[in-house]
């Protein structure tokens, strides 16, 4: 039974925990029917507000889970009630430790070379006879090629870690080219797998500021993400409360 929904700026957001997520890539794997996981953060939906494509794309995606206090908050302020949340990159994390142990063939596309790499060497030691290929996400979003060699591997998952938007935009064109039963849009998963990027300490991640984390690591790259966008997410939320009252 599929999971109630929510929408937030005319997105659609379901209300999935773990184990319903587990029950959908598992059904989706012996089923071989196309499963598209997403986790619309704060930032991306605020992106899908003004970008049609985007919006349409997650509209269309088979599962919207919630992963990011942002969202989360959006969602618990909108509905009234209190949503699941889901840690994505743990549970990202978990789910390639299951998948490489039992067997199923799998591709991770993201990163940069030498993330690639460390990625690689880190897996192929755990699982050395696993089906795995690790590809850097440093791509033209028109070469056809890396649709290829996804296609000549016949994964049954496909770990997509190219960021916010190019993840989504690389989707948006190649989708219908792809024959994966499971995809995922990781974002930074990759980057934190591969250790060549640091994860909040576990606190953090418990209360929600795993954000924090990453802005101070990071201030250059995500100062406007989080400095401007969190107020104006807010704000935009609050709106649509009132809206809606």
């Amino acid at each position: 039974m599929k999971a109630a929904s929510e929408y937030l700026f005319g997105v659609r957001i379901d209300l999935y925990d773990y184990s319903d997520l587990d029950r959908c890539i598992d059904a989706a794997l012996i089923d071989r029917a196309p499963l598209f996981l997403t986790a619309p953060h704060f930032h991306i939906l605020l992106i899908a507000r003004r970008e049609t494509w985007l919006r349409t794309l997650l509209n269309t995606s088979s599962v919207n889970y919630i992963d990011g206090i942002g969202t989360w908050l959006g969602i618990c302020i909108l509905s009234g009630h209190r949503a699941p949340r889901i840690n994505g990159t743990d549970y990202h994390h978990t789910l390639l430790q299951r998948s490489l142990a039992d067997g199923w063939r799998v591709f991770l596309l993201g990163g940069d070379e030498n993330t690639a790499k460390q990625l690689a060497l880190r897996l192929r030691k755990q699982f050395p006879h696993a089906a795995l290929e690790v590809q850097p996400g440093t791509i033209d979003i028109a070469d056809d090629s890396v649709v290829e060699a996804i296609r000549s591997f016949h994964p049954d998952l496909l770990f997509l870690g190219l960021g916010t938007p190019l993840q989504f935009e690389w989707m948006h064109r190649h989708a219908t080219a792809l024959t994966v039963p499971v995809i995922l849009a990781t974002g930074a998963f990759l980057d934190f797998a591969a250790g060549t990027r640091p994860r909040a300490p576990r606190w953090m991640r418990r209360i929600g500021l795993e954000w924090l984390h990453r802005l101070l690591h990071e201030p250059r790259r995500l100062w406007r993400r989080y400095i401007l966008g969190i107020p104006a997410f807010v704000f935009l939320v609050l709106r649509e409360r009132l809206r809606r009252n």
